[in-house]
């Protein structure tokens, strides 16, 4: 429906996070740690989202850093992996920023930094551009981290990562098991839908922009 060429190397990244993240249970940038184990989903989802730092008299990176005090290395390449696949739909937010951020995270972690070949999925590569409500970063992330516990808790789900109409009833199902709905990260589920089935759904992750069309 809307593959384009350009985007080749974020469709294959998008894959590869299905592959060694969910079917398996390796990190996607540091592929020999067995990282997405159903323990280590289910311990980062206890840290990252049942208990969830509100405010804003500390930003983003300190209140994942207090929320992470103390964890395994594998939590923080599962974080890194998260941040990797949050950022492959943005055109706006450009490759040095994203090499710092999981360059900070391997530090924190004691991981070595990703092979070079991971950054050539760069801004040039993205699809959209992306805006305040997806810079926000909790909910995209809140998103990603439920859908791999979904899988991860349930293999039978796997079916529904090569089936474009079931991922997305899946997808729903996390979006509705959320309670607030300004924690509903729907741009991030149009994304997903997008970079995993570029043949089957729109290259847009704006609701509005899709009721429009």
């Amino acid at each position: 429906m809307a593959r384009l060429e350009k985007c080749e190397p974020i469709y294959q990244a998008a894959q590869l996070f299905v592959q060694r993240c969910l079917r398996n249970d390796t990190s996607l940038l540091w592929p020999e740690r067995s990282a997405w184990t159903l323990a280590n989903v289910t311990e980062l989802k206890r840290r990252f989202i049942d208990n969830p730092l509100i405010g804003s008299d500390t930003t983003f990176d300190e209140k994942l850093d207090l929320q992470l005090a103390g964890a395994s290395s594998d939590l923080w390449a599962m974080l890194g992996d998260i941040y990797y696949v949050y950022y492959l739909p943005s055109t706006h937010i450009k490759q040095p920023r994203r090499q710092d951020t999981i360059r900070r995270l391997a530090s924190k972690g004691g991981l070595p930094d990703p092979d070079p070949s991971v950054w050539k999925v760069g801004p040039e590569n993205g699809f959209v551009r992306t805006s305040q409500m997806y810079h926000g970063k909790y909910s995209q992330m809140w998103l990603l981290l439920l859908f791999a516990y979904q899988v991860r808790s349930h293999p039978e789900s796997l079916s529904v990562l090569s089936d474009p109409k079931q991922l997305r009833v899946l997808l729903d199902g996390v979006l509705d098991s959320i309670p607030a709905k300004r924690d509903r990260a729907v741009d991030m589920r149009h994304a997903l839908l997008y970079v995993l089935f570029p043949d089957n759904y729109e290259r847009i992750i704006s609701t509005a922009d899709k009721r429009n069309i």
